[in-house]
């Protein structure tokens, strides 16, 4: 009887919660209403934004009709002028100054040299004898004393090097280059010239430049005259024989100047503009589509888009704002049948609506780039689509039922935005199944990253798939499959970027964070084991219990394990007052009244609950602190304080006032969640089987049914949503589990006769023992 009254009030504490469900979730419906609005606002801003759909290369699918007279460029004549005008701009040639420089040294030299064997400071005084080598050039020292008249060398060096340097800068051409053009590099027979200041001088005839023998003799006249005015008499020899080896051909082709000022002038042509009438045909079926079709096609769009009216425009807003309207109508649906839970919370319904944002705006200004500014190629956006992010996001953050949802709906809006592209739509349900499939169970980061594969290469798939429907040449459907691939690997990378953000602001923990806290070494689990080791080892074992129990009903058996290791941590504060830590001390409780040592047994869980806040625990580990007990009687305490006074009732008064159940109850609260509701269970399994004596699989089984079914009475498992099948399957993987980990040993019979022996005797025998008999690890007898 106890039994069916406890089962109907777990239905009635069920059937309760699902009224409560039944309830219009508004806050959800606010946040709908406010993600409809945004993608609007999102959609209609920019709407003149085209997308062209042909890729250059590829086969109309069908023939395309001009149905507006509009204007185009007609790239041919607009290519043929722009690459007139790249050819008329004459090739760039610079003077090279380092062998100016070198001359005007050598030229330092030999009047310095002049001038000490003037002094008699040099060891050549014989006037034929020869002077070394001077930069190629050998003089003997009557040419050196010619050449620089005493007193005057330094006028005459300062006469020859500023007529060098004047005809240097004019520019020195070899007759093989001026007979060459420069090797056909300046074909019109002119160059431009750049000077010493940077400027340029063109145009410049070649047959205006010196060839070297002119220079020199150009130049030895001028330095004649000069010195004639000044009467300073020197002979042409020596000065000729001087400027022949400093004059040589000075120019170099600048090939950077030369592309800048031909691309300058390519883009300063202005395009020719043909007008083409409506009806006109604009590209045929099966013909292959060109940059000159391309030009065409965008500007009929663009044409269209002009024409278009805001009466016209706001039709198509409506519609359009109707399909999304009724899309976000048909999410909200399927979510309420997969996980209606989630519609309650609004934080976890406010996370859903920036993830599909996060997908939807940068998809807006893929458009925007590829259609209007044209900073990516029409024929890849597509490809460069982020429709993975909000689905990976949302099954890491919230589960597979989020994760299907939100790709359902961006792929939709995607596609609506994609001019209801049906090929977007397509890709995104292909990727979001994909992403629910392979990222449903993902703990570590680089598991985020093999999805990002996974999605790369079922993109990669889908891109070579449409360029064999539509033709697309074999270079440009590599690039939209490389294209895919390194979207998909893009979109992992930053789903880690953004997943550490959105677990903190939104309080969600992943299975990601729940692995790491699950490493031993964490500073709780490390004073969990130093300083309390009973509870420590309790601690395990209700992680091996839940977890598994967990897992025979689908719940999230890492979050029952991490749980389960820190639930007791509050036990570190006193934790010599809980029996699994007292070993052969003796009990504190004999010194204390019932109720103060229910205070203190009751403690534990508000300072786990403030030491979790401490160590910044996620929210997730604190529930399980504070839910683990519920509102659940300390019973031990409960029963002693009753029994202290002869037996007395629950009324009878105690220290002036009665013993009431509610000063020895938890404060809860009770498990809300399928996953708390095993961790509370098993705490409680656990800590009962500690106390049997000689367990076997039947004791095991009555007393888990025993334990399970005072906590139905007790009404602890109203508010978690157990199913009576559920609670079937926890019972049975306690019984497992626990049958496993009390299993009995072999006792070994005792040898009377060793002791008789003598220490050599027994060494001896035992080594012959073990010869021909397995050694016992300590895991049971061994094998005979």
């Amino acid at each position: 009887m106890s039994a069916w009254i406890s089962k109907y009030r777990f239905k009635k504490g069920r059937s309760a919660a699902v009224d409560r469900k039944r309830q219009i979730p508004w806050s959800a419906v606010m946040l709908g209403l406010i993600l409809w609005i945004v993608s609007l606002t999102i959609l209609y801003t920019g709407r003149g934004v085209s997308h062209t759909k042909f890729v250059e290369g590829q086969r109309s699918p069908s023939t395309v009709v001009a149905l507006v007279d509009f204007e185009a460029v007609d790239v041919g004549a607009t290519e043929l002028i722009r690459r007139q005008a790249m050819d008329a701009v004459l090739p760039v040639f610079s003077i090279h100054k380092e062998p100016h420089r070198a001359a005007v040294r050598k030229i330092d030299t030999i009047f310095d040299l002049a001038k000490r064997i003037r002094r008699q400071d040099s060891q050549y005084d014989v006037p034929t004898e020869e002077l070394p080598e001077i930069g190629g050039l050998t003089l003997n020292v009557k040419d050196v004393l010619e050449l620089s008249p005493e007193g005057h060398e330094d006028t005459v060096a300062s006469i020859i090097k500023d007529a060098l340097q004047s005809a240097w800068h004019e520019g020195i051409i070899s007759p093989l280059e001026r007979a060459s053009m420069f090797h056909g590099v300046a074909s019109a027979g002119a160059i431009s010239l750049r000077l010493a200041d940077g400027s340029l001088r063109s145009p410049v005839e070649l047959q205006d430049l010196s060839t070297p023998d002119a220079a020199v003799r150009d130049t030895v006249h001028k330095v004649r005259s000069e010195l004639r005015e000044l009467s300073i008499p020197v002979s042409d020899r020596p000065i000729a024989t001087l400027l022949s080896a400093c004059i040589e051909p000075n120019l170099r082709y600048d090939d950077s100047t030369t592309e800048s000022l031909r691309s300058q002038a390519g883009r300063n042509v202005d395009p020719v503009m043909k007008t083409i009438r409506a009806g006109a045909t604009l590209v045929q079926a099966g013909e292959r589509i060109g940059q000159s079709h391309l030009e065409v096609l965008r500007a009929h769009e663009r044409k269209l888009g002009e024409l278009e009216t805001v009466t016209e425009r706001r039709l198509t807003l409506i519609g359009q704002g109707a399909l999304l309207l009724f899309a976000i109508a048909i999410c909200g649906g399927l979510l309420l049948i997969m996980n209606p839970a989630i519609l309650y919370e609004r934080s976890k319904v406010l996370l859903l609506m920036i993830l599909a944002l996060l997908s939807f705006a940068p998809s807006k200004g893929l458009v925007y780039m590829s259609g209007t500014a044209y900073l990516v190629s029409p024929s890849l956006a597509e490809f460069m689509l982020p429709v993975a992010l909000a689905p990976l996001l949302a099954v890491i953050l919230l589960g597979i039922s989020s994760a299907v949802v939100i790709g359902i709906w961006t792929s939709f809006a995607i596609a609506v935005l994609f001019d209801n592209s049906f090929p977007v739509f397509v890709m995104g349900l292909l990727v979001t199944i994909l992403v629910a499939h392979t990222a449903r169970d993902i703990k570590r980061r680089m598991h985020v990253l093999r999805t990002g594969v996974w999605v790369g290469l079922a993109q990669m798939i889908y891109a070579v798939s449409l360029a064999l429907l539509h033709q697309t040449p074999i270079s440009m459907a590599a690039i939209q499959a490389g294209t895919a691939m390194g979207t998909g690997l893009s979109v992992a990378l930053l789903s880690l970027l953004i997943l550490p953000i959105l677990e903190g602001t939104f309080k969600n923990t992943t299975n990601i964070t729940l692995l790491e806290l699950s490493d031993m070494t964490h500073p709780l689990l490390q004073r969990l084991a130093l300083e309390a080791p009973g509870t420590y080892h309790h601690s395990l074992m209700v992680a091996n219990l839940g977890q598994s129990a967990a897992a025979a009903i689908g719940a999230n058996a890492l979050l029952v394990r991490v749980c389960a290791y820190y639930h007791d941590i509050g036990k570190l504060t006193k934790p010599e007052f809980f029996v699994e830590n007292m070993q052969l001390r003796e009990n504190p409780h004999d010194d204390l009244t019932p109720s103060m040592s229910t205070l203190v047994i009751i403690s534990h869980v508000k300072e786990g609950v403030s030491m979790a806040n401490r160590y910044n625990m996620p929210q997730p580990i604190i529930d399980g602190i504070e839910q683990h007990h519920g509102t659940s009687l300390v019973f031990y305490f409960y029963h002693r304080a009753i029994t202290q006074h002869d037996g007395a009732s629950a009324e009878t008064p105690v220290n002036g006032r009665p013993v009431s159940e509610d000063d020895y109850r938890y404060p809860g609260p009770k498990p809300k969640t399928k996953e708390m509701a095993v961790l509370h269970l098993a705490d409680s399994v656990e800590a009962a089987s500690r106390a049997m004596d000689k367990p076997s699989p039947g004791r095991v089984e009555s007393m888990v049914n025993e334990i399970v079914d005072a906590r139905l009475h007790d009404e602890q498992l109203d508010e978690s949503n157990l199913t009576f099948a559920e609670l079937k399957s926890i019972k049975k993987s306690f019984i497992f589990t626990l049958s496993n980990m009390l299993h009995g040993r072999i006792a070994y019979p005792k040898d009377e006769n060793r002791g008789k022996q003598s220490p050599e005797r027994i060494q001896g025998s035992s080594r012959e023992y073990s010869k021909v008999q397995p050694v016992d690890n300590g895991t049971g007898p061994a094998p005979q």
